[in-house]
């Protein structure tokens, strides 16, 4: 078991990428991973329609979004809007395009601009 965020990151990681059955890629822009494992600054509404922040890591991102690790205590949904403050650029409107439910409150989550 990770003692820690950053090994339960990496473990994530490892799993996933060491697969060996890959198909073609057939996503719409090329995913980079220079931020990979940086703090993203994300802000989600709760249920009282409040902003709340919470603890999200980069895993990768495309000129169309952001694939990340996050930490909720919000009840998250697909197409629930949210913003995020790109590293360089500033804070963007963005929604949830699809969730990964890893464990309890972590959840891997695919972000797309808006």
């Amino acid at each position: 078991m990770a003692e820690s965020i950053t090994d339960l990151f990496t473990e994530l990681q490892t799993e996933r990428y060491s697969k060996k059955n890959k198909s073609l890629d057939q996503r719409k822009y090329v995913r980079f991973t220079h931020n990979k494992g940086k703090q993203l600054f994300i802000k989600l509404k709760n249920a009282k329609g409040e902003w709340v922040e919470p603890h999200a890591f980069i895993n990768n991102e495309s000129f169309g979004g952001f694939g990340i690790l996050i930490v909720s205590p919000v009840a998250l949904v697909v197409n629930q809007p949210c913003q995020v403050n790109v590293p360089g650029v500033g804070w963007v409107q963005s929604q949830i395009a699809w969730i990964k439910y890893l464990h309890e409150s972590l959840q891997e989550i695919g972000l797309k601009y808006c």
